[in-house]
């Protein structure tokens, strides 16, 4: 790195720090009035991936809702990004006492089960509400926390970004190369949390069905649960209505189904079991999930994909 790189990485790490420190200054209320004032004002002014929200939300919701409501649940998704960076970044400067205040855990009784099994425990969620938060403050409370994190492109955000995490106790894991890692954790008793809504490329996702069109979604926890014998549970991860306090929800452990006569059938089989779940909490959650991503990359684009024979159907029905 030349020494020019060097001063404007020091130079944005440190306006990041001081930022974040500023933020922290502020009461809950006005940091959350702040986001979504910044929220309401991306979406209006500079609409980045507005198009891509709009259309995905008309791929979930068709002719269920009025065109009011998703453009309700649009804009408070914008919001909820806001809300996600500047909590993110006030985290920095939060006592672990205080972190541990804001969280509500619920169903907490299905992860110490599953940890009582001593096999580690694949924990698996979508992208709702401030999943960070929610996981650091899971570390405070004495969670073995592993996350799968990809990096970042600004390296500057990227340092602030895993100091904050480890400064809780999060373990952090790559998205790639990651396997031995991963294993390692289970095998040490650790909870190993793993994002699953988001599009995965070919090479390491399997087509399912996502609302009833074509996804390429991530096999992992079934793929680790098969290979080590640890038990999976859902969560998800929510804001709650007063400013500054958040939700971790755990359900009942998901169990797999083994009936299939080879890996890649049963790989297949409980990654659209694991799909339904997350379908489940985006209708809890509609305005708090991530809806500016492409989800569906497969649906409109199925030259590109080796689909099974049974999902063809699909892209046909709704292209």
């Amino acid at each position: 790195m030349g020494l020019s790189k060097v001063k404007s990485f020091k130079a944005m790490y440190y306006l990041i720090h001081l930022i974040a420190f500023g933020l922290s200054l502020f009461p809950p209320w006005l940091s959350y009035a702040l986001a979504r004032t910044l929220g309401r004002f991306i979406y209006y002014v500079i609409p980045i991936r507005r198009k891509v929200a709009q259309e995905n939300v008309e791929r979930v919701y068709k002719d269920t809702i009025s065109a009011q409501e998703k453009k309700r649940i649009v804009l408070r998704s914008y919001q909820t990004l806001a809300i996600l960076g500047i909590e993110t970044l006030r985290l920095r400067y939060m006592s672990k006492e205080k972190l541990l205040k804001t969280l509500q855990v619920r169903g907490n009784e299905y992860l110490e089960s599953a940890l009582a099994q001593d096999k580690g425990v694949v924990v698996f969620a979508g992208h709702f509400g401030h999943i960070v938060l929610c996981g650091c403050a899971e570390a405070v409370r004495g969670v073995p926390v592993h996350v799968i994190a990809k990096g970042l492109h600004n390296k500057a955000a990227e340092k602030f970004y895993f100091e904050t995490l480890k400064k809780f106790g999060v373990q952090r894991l790559a998205t790639r190369r990651s396997k031995e890692q991963i294993i390692a954790a289970l095998s040490s008793g650790a909870a190993v949390y793993m994002v699953v809504d988001q599009h995965m490329p070919a090479h390491r996702g399997l087509v399912c069905r996502f609302f009833n069109q074509l996804a390429s979604t991530t096999p992992a926890p079934t793929r680790f649960a098969l290979q080590t014998g640890s038990p999976i549970i859902p969560c998800q991860t929510a804001m709650l209505n007063k400013a500054g306090e958040h939700e971790i929800r755990y359900r009942a452990e998901f169990v797999l189904d083994t009936s299939a006569q080879t890996i890649e059938d049963s790989l297949r089989i409980n990654t659209e079991g694991i799909n339904r779940i997350i379908e489940e909490d985006l209708k809890r959650k509609p305005e708090q999930w991530l809806w500016q991503h492409k989800r569906w990359k497969v649906q409109d684009q199925p030259k590109d994909w080796d689909i099974p024979d049974d999902l063809m159907t699909l892209v046909q029905e709704n292209n």
